[in-house]
């Protein structure tokens, strides 16, 4: 073969099946190319008129396989020297590319109506599986063994060439002035460019930094459309060894060749692929056959483990998980070669007739499955949870295997011209779809850096905006001419850069290799990995540590994590007094003891309440002895697991009457087999009668408290214990605990509370501060248990009885440690102050997607908040949009104030009938007015650069980070220690609350412009939680508060105080 350099178009016309995005590279080698094109003679090929030059037979299809047709088409075969295998084309799979390549790139947009084009990747994934086995196969047939250094070589100068180059470009342009850090982003960003260097993206999106592909609200890592490359390039490790280890063993087994191209040499035949004439070759090709359905099945199984194990996400970039698609790629081709109807007409056996109409409709039909799979799944409107179900238990294997339907669709527009009908046939055919397919590698290497640089990947913001929050569409400042031109914009330069990429970049890298010795290329692709890794090295080597947002989710030292309880074991005290089943209802610090409703004034309400009862792992029942049902409560149905304790006590039970003896004789004989009774005394300090009514509330409560301990100690283990550690630390505060601060929320929250953090630490002791119990507190403790890219708030749905409606309940709550941590610490920290930071309030998620539930999941964290004594609940604005159109942040803010006053409004306090002691103080904290003084305006853009004396307020538009950040934190920590020394009577006015110690600290080190008012950033409110969740939901439903998102008041009304 000749080694002269080959011209551009000349590559582009021997890349048949080179259109590589993601999933494939190129799979037909050009020197292949080359060898098919100069050997295939003109006497071999049907004539115009459907005969040649020899003797044509006409065969039905039905006799292809059998013997004699074999040896009669051997017979009238031209006897001459074998020629090269000859490789077939698949321009269905550039096709294929082509939308694949428009589709992901809109996608990754965030436009809606492709929501579900993710489901293609199993498609992309079984062409290249499929192209990658036909060409190592064919490799083996033509030149007796598989070189996997050639094989390498191929894969290196196709696919090395264009993603190193991306990969150095993104780390030298954080060195470019339009780039910000925000003391997390480059730090995290030369970890991802490392292991997209050393193809192991995957593995790092879901062990080392995680990922979640299908989060819409967290930053993505700017290599996070990588991890398909990172699959391939591990399988390309892979697959040349099993190749090379197959050959080895069919030379074994069956001498020395396994060519078909030496057989047919022997028995002077040409050779004939469609018919598999090596022994060898069969073997060969039928053992991959059944490996791939191994890898199928196993790898289909492994998907429900993982996503079992560790979450759909990991599944997704698993690569074991993605060999599935893989080998059905090789399972299509290795059926392909084994169907002789199918193998002959696509390797353009001369002996076959030409096209019959009847064929053309199967293979048109083949081309109709495999257009509809690629446009219309994702374009379909199926909620995103519903799809994940559908892919992974019955999409994804069809999608791999209609790989097979290319090799029909290709045969289709290989016999040209094609029939009018053919529609399907005719889109696949189209030129620009084919040359879209052709350079759809490189443009999807650059498009998701381009959106992560200049646009909105994933439409984050645009899905804050439009899709979850305001109906921008109606607005008129709506900016959706200017965010659809931006996208218009990113998609041409993408294509654009992609081309110039191919023909001046791409092409040159390739038509080198195939005139350079194959370990050369191996060695200088292994080069310049290594001078990608010294770049990244040197590059970011002087970059401060990566902020470690380190949140405070360990539990107290007695109830860790490994050995939470998280049983649910309701107690409830039979009574017909009220007072004693509230006092001990109050007593009940968390969900995991508390049944669902707060009295039961006898046995039967009891067994009427099977939400609490029904399902639990210990229903723990008390009564008075001396209130002893007259009733046989025996004869009632109880449930499993059922302990019932008498109790004998002055304070909690009512002495005036009694129980005859006999009733709990019968009582003990009758039950015994059925229920596990009990007896408990509690000894009496005082006599009742000569105790004032709070005497009697605080005696009463210290019983209830021994009482449920007395339980523990006579059954160990019974209740759960979380809740007993968690009861005892309540019973230990008293008033002269200094301050303790909680913060919530995502990742927001967690950098506010880290650098409250740092005050503590580093600058409240210098202050040198000892309060007495009567002056304004100390911070003693400050727990930040934030959790970033977490709708946090939210998870306090999964800790009531409704949990079952939530399918996130189950799918993170019950395997995410973290947020059990989170949503458990307030048991733990007991904190005065919960600070809440949760940009999941602004919009209308998957978590919350109702009022009706973001209403509900602050109601529950309300009385979480009480039930763990807490005083004030404080709420962060989100932080505005920066430099965006003039009403873009006015908008936005208002929308959030109108969304978290409908929650205060629901559960707000009754002032005529509602007891405040049950109540707690919601304040609001401006941090949006923090940071742009301006953003209640209309027509004002709220400003990056140049607010309040800094460079840059918000580097990364999000978070607080460097001297702004520190700033903005101070000034919001003096205002929330104000606001508290007021509410809580310390002070009389907020000004004179705002010279308390700490916060005069603060406001020395960080001293407030007095833009906006320090005052004016603060606003409270009372509200009551609803303990009845059901009254909760029908109150709201006669508000007529919608369950779906409703049209946003813009204007705030004025007496919101806003």
């Amino acid at each position: 073969m000749s080694s002269r350099v080959l011209s551009k178009m000349e590559v582009i016309s021997l890349l048949p099946d080179s259109g590589v995005d993601e999933e494939a590279p190129v799979e037909e080698v050009l020197d292949d190319n080359n060898q098919r094109r100069s050997t295939r003679t003109p006497s071999t090929r049907p004539s115009s008129s459907g005969t040649s030059s020899s003797s044509i037979m006409l065969i039905r299809k039905d006799d292809l396989s059998t013997d004699s047709t074999r040896s009669q088409i051997n017979a009238d075969s031209p006897q001459e020297d074998a020629a090269p295998l000859p490789s077939p084309k698949l321009p269905s799979g550039d096709s294929c590319r082509g939308i694949g390549i428009l589709v992901v790139i809109v996608y990754h947009m965030g436009y809606k109506a492709f929501m579900n084009a993710w489901v293609d990747i199993s498609l992309f994934f079984s062409l290249s599986g499929f192209l990658i086995t036909k060409a190592t196969v064919e490799s083996i047939d033509r030149q007796d063994h598989m070189d996997i250094c050639k094989f390498w070589a191929k894969r290196i100068s196709r696919i090395f060439p264009c993603v190193l180059l991306v990969i150095n470009l993104i780390v030298i342009s954080q060195k470019l002035p339009f780039r910000h850090n925000d003391g997390v982003k480059f730090q995290r960003e030369a970890t991802d460019l490392w292991y997209a260097t050393i193809f192991a993206t995957n593995y790092n999106l879901v062990y080392l930094q995680p990922d979640d592909y299908f989060d819409d609200f967290s930053s993505p890592s700017i290599t996070r459309h990588l991890w398909t490359l990172s699959i391939e390039e591990q399988y390309y490790v892979i697959w040349p060894l099993i190749m090379w280890a197959l050959s080895k063993l069919s030379h074994l087994f069956r001498g020395t060749s396994s060519s078909g191209m030496d057989e047919n040499k022997k028995s002077g035949s040409p050779c004939t692929a469609f018919f598999i004439r090596s022994p060898q070759m069969k073997d060969i090709i039928t053992f991959l056959w059944i490996l791939d359905i191994a890898v199928m099945v196993s790898s289909y199984f492994m998907s429900w483990a993982t996503i079992d194990a560790m979450g759909v996400t990991a599944a997704y970039y698993s690569t074991w998980c993605r060999m599935g698609d893989i080998a059905a790629g090789g399972f299509a081709y290795t059926s392909a070669r084994l169907i002789p109807w199918i193998a002959r007409r696509w390797y353009e056996d001369p002996t076959l007739p030409p096209i019959s109409t009847k064929e053309r409709i199967i293979y048109e039909t083949m081309a109709v499955l495999v257009l509809l799979s690629i446009t219309v799944l994702p374009l379909s409107k199926i909620a995103e949870e519903d799809m994940f179900m559908m892919y992974f238990r019955y999409l994804r294997f069809g999608l791999s295997l209609l790989v097979f339907f290319n090799v029909g669709t290709s045969i289709q527009m290989l016999h040209k011209p094609l029939p009018k009908w053919a529609i399907a046939s005719r889109i696949m055919d189209n030129k620009i779809l084919l040359f879209l397919g052709k350079i759809s590698y490189g443009a999807y290497v650059i498009h998701w850096p381009f959106l992560v640089f200049f646009g909105d990947p994933k439409g984050v913001h645009r899905k804050q905006e439009v899709e979850e929050g305001l109906d921008f569409v109606h607005h008129e400042h709506m900016p959706v001419f200017q965010y659809h031109m931006q996208n218009l914009f990113i998609f041409i330069l993408t294509l654009l850069v992609a081309y110039l990429s191919f023909f001046k970049y791409e092409i040159p890298f390739m038509v080198k290799s195939r005139v350079t010795p194959p370990r050369k290329t191996v060695t200088l692709g292994l080069l310049a990995m290594g001078f990608t890794l010294v770049n990244i090295w040197l590059l970011t080597k002087d970059l401060p540590p990566m902020m470690t947002f380190e949140n405070d989710l360990s539990l107290d030292s007695s109830v860790t994590l490994s050995t939470r309880d998280n049983r649910f074991t309701p107690i409830a005290m039979i009574s017909v007094s009220r007072p004693v089943a509230i006092i001990l209802w109050e007593s009940l610090v968390d969900m995991n003891t508390r049944p669902y409703n707060r009295q039961y004034h006898e046995v039967r309400n009891v067994l009427d309440d099977s939400i609490s009862f029904g399902a639990s792992n210990a229903n723990i029942l008390i009564q008075c002895k001396n209130k002893a049902e007259k009733r046989h409560v025996c004869d009632f149905k109880w449930w499993n697991n059922t302990y019932w304790f008498w109790l004998e006590s002055n304070i909690l039970c009512d002495t005036n009457s009694t129980t005859q003896i006999n009733d709990l004789l019968y009582f003990s004989r009758k039950c015994d087999d059925i229920i596990q009774i009990s007896e408990i005394y509690l000894s009496d300090d005082n006599n009742s009668s000569d105790l004032n009514y709070k005497e009697i509330l605080r005696a009463k409560k210290k019983k209830e408290y021994e009482l449920l301990f007395g339980i523990d100690k006579l059954i160990p283990g019974v209740i759960n214990q979380n809740s007993l550690a968690l009861l005892k630390g309540k019973n230990k505060k008293n008033d002269t605990t200094p301050l303790r601060i909680t913060m919530i929320g995502e990742s927001i929250s967690l950098r506010i509370g880290m650098y409250w953090k740092d005050y503590l630490n580093l600058d409240l002791p210098t202050l040198d501060y000892h309060p007495t119990a009567s002056e304004f507190p100390t911070i003693r403790l400050l727990n930040n248990v934030a959790v970033g890219g977490h709708a946090a708030i939210a998870y306090w749905i999964c800790k009531t009885r409704l949990a079952f409606r939530y399918n996130f309940c189950n799918d993170l709550f019950e395997k995410n440690d973290m947020i059990q941590q989170e949503i458990y610490n307030l048991e733990t920290t007991k904190a005065d102050v919960i600070t809440i930071h949760d940009m999941y309030w602004a919009v209308r998620t998957d978590k919350v997607p109702t009022s009706f539930d973001r209403i509900l999941a602050f109601n529950i964290l309300a009385a979480d908040a009480i039930g763990n004594g807490a005083s004030s609940i404080y709420y962060l604005t989100q932080s505005p949009s920066l430099l965006g159109n003039e009403n873009r942040a006015y908008d936005l803010y208002f929308q959030e104030l109108n969304y978290f006053m409908e929650m205060v409004d629901t559960i707000s306090c009754d002032t005529t009938t509602s007891n405040e002691s049950i109540g707690i103080k919601v304040s609001v904290l401006d941090w949006a007015k923090l940071i742009c003084p301006t953003v209640e305006t209309p027509g004002k853009i709220c400003k990056k650069y140049g607010v309040h004396n800094f460079d840059d307020i918000l580097p990364d538009r999000k978070h607080p980070y460097g001297d702004s950040g520190l700033w903005l934190s101070r000034e919001a920590l003096a205002v929330v220690l104000a606001n508290y020394g007021l509410q809580n009577n310390y002070y009389a006015t907020f000004d004179e609350a705002l010279k308390n110690p700490l916060s005069e600290q603060l406001l020395t080190l960080a001293p407030s412009d007095g833009d906006p008012e320090l005052k004016d950033l603060v606003t409270t409110y009372m509200i009551c939680p609803y303990e009845d969740l059901s009254q909760l939901e029908k109150d709201i439903t006669n508000k007529n508060i919608p369950y779906i998102r409703h049209t946003v008041i813009v204007n705030m009304p004025s007496s919101y105080s806003f």
